[in-house]
């Protein structure tokens, strides 16, 4: 198409002069116009002169409503400027006319009048096409120049009935000078708008150019025969205005004919063959209108390809979020520079397109680009999707710790250059496995979401949350001016968390530990700072959990340690580091042994003696309770043998038990086993569990629990009013007993508080029939006070610290009998 195009010859510029008489269409109605008005003129030149103004005027209103209603679309600004002052001038060429001698519409005296109006009307159309050009680099407002140029017309019309302008014709003696000098004046100014329509030709068609020019030359011929008549019925004035008739008809012609007629035209060409380009495909010119578009481009925007063709580019088919100027592909358009593969999102849409443009010549003149606008919307798609799966966790949707990584050193960067502060927090749910072991990874997958979305309510725009793995989530707050922001995000995920969680009909109740390391203070590399933050939510779980750490450089030299106790703690079994004790349970009212607490003691080569809260904390977080424990049954299952033996009875012994045991699938095998290898009584053992293992609410190890009370066992409610002290954890097991936690214990006797608490313990497991152990009892203040209320058991220092199994049966004054 482009080659049969480019290879049309271009007419020469009396070629586009000629253009609008070829063909019987072009001189029939010039000619027609002309021959008839001449016929009038010589039995009727009033009606002559009437016809050929009321032509002119025709032509002016015309020019006006065309530039009026295209410009909204066309952005014509010289077509708008010609058309809004031509308006004007066919409002004083129409006084012109009713003013003439013979009309007498408007009353005069003599031809003075009707010239007069002629004159100013002639300058006005001479400066109007001399100031014309400008506005192919300015843009115009309509109606403030409607009401500027209404206000010109107004003045001069209302110079000529208030006698102002000078007299310009003498009945019987002809023009005077001033109209004959006025006439001189107006062809100069034309003939200065012809020198500054050429200076900027490069801003219009070809065609255009050359017609105007051709309507200002047939103007200034028009005006140099008004400048040779005596009588307003002469020759002269005949062929005045015979020339300005063609004059008008050469306007008429660029402006209307070229403007409306030839967009169709130029659709008309080659249609078939941009039909088959299956991307939309335009035509435009260099102010961006399109002159011929394909039926792809069409259906693309919605219309028929004739309701396409006049219109602006950038109206159908660039994005509505830029203005014509801000729009990139405009400019290539205006400045008719190509452009390749350019993307475009169009927000309105939702879709993508690619543009190219390349220069384009085409017949009658017209120079412009090749719009091609690709819809790339499916590739933009996959790509994001790529994407967001390299970046993205396709879970929560949060960035992910490739992009979180990013972020982080974007920010510490920032964080540089402007002295200021980033937090990073790493958050950790709690107790996360038991529910995702046992309920299934459905359900922990939707916890996972609903976490995420709690989480990212807290934050604000330009601050992160990402998913870092498994139930761990990143924080990252940059632009800080100091940590109190840091710490009001981590309250708000707290309390967040602290509601509980609905997932296919079950309430889940699940908290969060939240670790937080500041930049620069903490590091100022993202590995060191990432790596501190996680040091400070260990030590938020060590805390108890549901809680949150700033770091401090301490937790770095505790979690080195911890990680020597945890290395040392891994061969302890191996190398007989680890050993029981057994405390004694005293009947407050008899004072009598009736029982023992088995209590695990670690006794490091390097170390020395490890506090248990120290070392089986460490053992469950590091998932070595499980070999620690299996040693432990063993262990203390052999002593109660010996110790029953050696007693000739039984003593009941209390065996504490951690929820990672009781999920461990083979627990109740090896239970059952050591219970037969030493022929223990199931009734003789009192199995210890705390109260945060119950609100765990785990099946794995609710099921434990029901199967170890089939065998036999009772339970025991380890640290009873520190946790979640409910009744419906007492209704749900058959307890045995309940332990009064010593911190309770130990104040019980000068605290109101504290004492109020343990009677309404004792008076609960009472109506319940439940037994009541006090824990830490070391004076005999606590055990009178816990005798008086009837709890029934003590154990604390005041009657024994723990015991090895040797010092218990001197404790109880039987020596130890090893089995036969």
């Amino acid at each position: 198409m482009n080659t049969r195009l480019e290879e049309v010859l271009q007419p020469s510029w009396l070629g586009y002069l000629a253009e609008p008489f070829a063909g019987w269409r072009g001189w029939v109605v010039p000619l027609g116009l002309s021959l008839l008005l001449v016929l009038i003129s010589q039995t009727n030149f009033v009606l002559f002169h009437t016809l050929a103004e009321l032509f002119a005027i025709m032509v002016a209103i015309i020019l006006s409503v065309v530039a009026w209603h295209t410009y909204s679309f066309s952005r014509n600004h010289y077509l708008m400027y010609l058309g809004v002052g031509y308006f004007w001038i066919a409002i004083l060429d129409l006084l012109h006319t009713l003013s003439f001698p013979g009309v007498s519409v408007i009353p005069a005296p003599d031809a003075g009048m009707t010239i007069e109006f002629w004159i100013v009307t002639r300058y006005f159309e001479a400066l109007l096409l001399l100031s014309g050009p400008l506005f192919f680099t300015r843009r115009v407002q309509p109606v403030p120049l409607l009401l500027l140029f209404g206000l010109i017309a107004w003045l001069l019309a209302s110079w000529v009935f208030s006698g102002v302008i000078p007299d310009a014709y003498v009945e019987g003696e002809g023009l005077t000078r001033f109209k004959v000098l006025s006439e001189y004046v107006v062809i100069l100014l034309l003939m200065a708008s012809a020198g500054l329509l050429t200076w900027y030709r490069g801003h219009m068609d070809r065609d255009i150019y050359f017609l105007m020019i051709g309507a200002i030359l047939l103007t200034v011929a028009a005006e140099l025969t008004f400048t040779l008549y005596h009588s307003v019925y002469s020759t002269p004035l005949l062929i005045g205005h015979i020339l300005k008739l063609l004059s008008f008809w050469l306007i008429y012609y660029a402006v209307i004919r070229t403007t409306l007629t030839a967009p169709y035209r130029v659709l008309a060409r080659g249609s078939s063959t941009y039909d088959a380009i299956p991307d939309p495909t335009l035509l435009v010119d260099a102010d961006g209108i399109i002159r011929q578009v394909n039926r792809a481009a069409a259906t693309r925007a919605g219309r028929e390809p004739e309701a396409v063709v006049g219109r602006h580019c950038h109206d159908l088919f660039h994005s509505a979020q830029y203005s014509q100027a801000e729009c990139v592909i405009c400019q290539h358009v205006h400045s008719s520079q190509p452009l390749s593969s350019y993307e475009q999102y169009l927000s309105e849409t939702g879709e993508w397109r690619e543009y190219s443009l390349a220069p384009f010549g085409l017949v009658d003149g017209f120079r412009g680009m090749v719009h091609v606008a690709t819809d790339i919307t499916a590739r933009k798609r996959a790509e994001e999707q790529l994407i967001r799966q390299a970046n993205y966790d396709q879970l929560t949707h949060l960035p992910n710790r490739a992009l979180a990584m990013d972020r982080l050193q974007v920010g510490l960067s920032r964080a540089a250059h402007n002295h200021t502060q980033v937090a990073a927090m790493f958050i950790d749910l709690d107790n996360f496995k038991n529910i995702n072991d046992s309920l299934g990874h459905r359900v922990g997958d939707k916890l996972l979401v609903e976490a995420a979305g709690r989480f990212q309510a807290t934050l604000e725009a330009g601050e992160t949350l990402a998913r870092w793995g498994g139930d761990e989530f990143l924080v990252l707050l940059p632009e800080l001016q100091g940590l109190e922001r840091a710490e009001a995000v981590a309250e708000q995920i707290l309390q967040a968390m602290s509601r509980p969680v609905q997932i296919e009909q079950r309430e889940l109740i699940v908290s969060a530990s939240i670790g937080i390391a500041v930049y620069p203070d903490d590091g100022q590399d993202p590995d060191v700072l990432l790596s501190d933050a996680d040091t400070a939510m260990y030590r938020a779980k060590a805390a108890g959990r549901n809680t949150y750490r700033f770091f401090t450089p301490e937790m770095n030299r505790d979690a080195a340690l911890r990680l020597e106790l945890e290395t040392e703690l891994r061969h302890a079994v191996e190398r007989g580091e680890l050993y029981m004790v057994y405390q004694p349970q005293v009947d407050l009212e008899t004072r009598q042994v009736i029982g023992c607490e088995a209590l695990m003691r670690w006794s490091s080569r390097r170390f020395g003696e490890v506090p248990p809260d120290r070392f089986i904390p460490l053992a469950e977080e590091s998932g070595l309770i499980n070999p620690i424990g299996e040693w432990m049954l063993n262990r203390v299952f052999a002593d109660i043998s010996a110790l029953n033996r050696t007693l000739g009875r039984h003593l009941a012994v209390s065996i504490n038990i951690s929820s990672r045991q009781l999920r461990e699938p083979s627990f109740l095998e090896r239970f059952r086993h050591y219970l037969d290898e030493y022929a223990l009584a199931p009734d003789g053992l009192l199995i210890e569990i705390t109260e945060s293992l119950l609100v765990e609410d785990d099946e794995a190890t609710m099921g434990c629990l029901d199967a170890l009370v089939r065998m036999g066992m009772r339970l025991s409610m380890d640290d009873f009013g520190t946790g979640y002290s409910s009744l419906s954890y007492l209704k749900r097991f058959p307890f045995s007993e309940i332990k009064i936690d010593r911190d309770f214990v130990r104040d019980i006797s000068t605290d109101p508080g504290d004492a109020a608490l343990c009677l309404a313990i004792i008076a609960m497991a009472k109506g319940l029939g439940i037994q009541v152990v006090g824990e830490g009892v070391e004076t005999e203040a606590q055990a009178d006070f816990l005798s008086e209320h009837e709890a029934d058991i003590g154990q604390g220092y005041l009657f024994s610290r723990p015991l090895r199994l040797e010092d218990l049966c001197g404790y109880l004054g039987v020596g130890v009998r090893s089995e036969e």
